[in-house]
């Protein structure tokens, strides 16, 4: 493990790096550090093993690419700070894409090229910027577009007394109960989104054919 001195010297180190092939090594180590998984980086664990016992013995040059260390800088720590605030301060409809309401890397390497004339090789690369900006790949949560918030917030406020008679009761009975939909339609999947945040798609199926399917477990 590394000591909150080496950890703090690699923070510095990726603050003030123009160079974002090295930005990722070092993320890649301080991801290693927190036990999260490295697919996202683009290096193997072993890599980023060698990586961390060269800086510990080597310091921040560990980093540095020596075989590509006269390469050009594509996005200069300015741009990338320019990039950080586009992603958290506009979505993709703000760019012309009127049907995006999330940032994909696809979209996010468009806007690049056209903003900047940048293009990177490795979606990694676009996997870091997104990282950098505090952002992670999961799925949005849904709302289907006849919820009524209003009207479970009531329903919720009316049920709490007899919940409580309820569960003062011994004789009452518990249940867990899920549910899922089989049907046949296109999906959200897994998007770049701020991290703690929770944004709902909303979901339609009127016209589509479904089935649904419940199921209880007894507590």
């Amino acid at each position: 493990m590394l000591t909150p001195e080496e950890l703090a010297t690699i923070e510095a180190f990726m603050a003030k790096t123009e160079n974002i092939d090295e930005y990722k090594r070092a993320l890649a180590v301080l991801t290693l550090e927190d036990g999260s998984p490295l697919n996202r980086t683009g290096l193997s664990v072993k890599h980023v093993q060698r990586i961390r016992r060269s800086f510990r013995s080597i310091g921040t040059e560990a980093f540095k690419d020596k075989r590509h260390n006269n390469a050009p800088v594509l996005l200069s720590k300015s741009q990338r700070d320019e990039v950080a605030i586009m992603l958290t301060t506009t979505t993709p409809n703000d760019h012309g894409y009127s049907s995006s309401p999330f940032w994909s890397t696809r979209i996010l390497a468009t806007v690049l090229k056209r903003r900047y004339g940048v293009l990177y090789a490795s979606r990694t690369s676009y996997y870091v910027l997104f990282r950098e900006s505090k952002f992670s790949f999961h799925l949005p949560g849904k709302q289907y577009e006849k919820a009524d918030p209003q009207a479970v917030a009531e329903w919720k406020d009316e049920q709490q007394e007899r919940l409580k008679e309820a569960f003062s009761d011994p004789d009452t009975v518990i249940l867990c109960e899920d549910e899922m939909v089989l049907t046949q339609a296109t999906t959200t999947q897994k998007v770049w989104i701020p991290k703690g945040t929770t944004p709902a798609v909303i979901e339609t199926n009127g016209t589509r054919m479904n089935r649904s399917i419940y199921g209880f477990l007894n507590l």
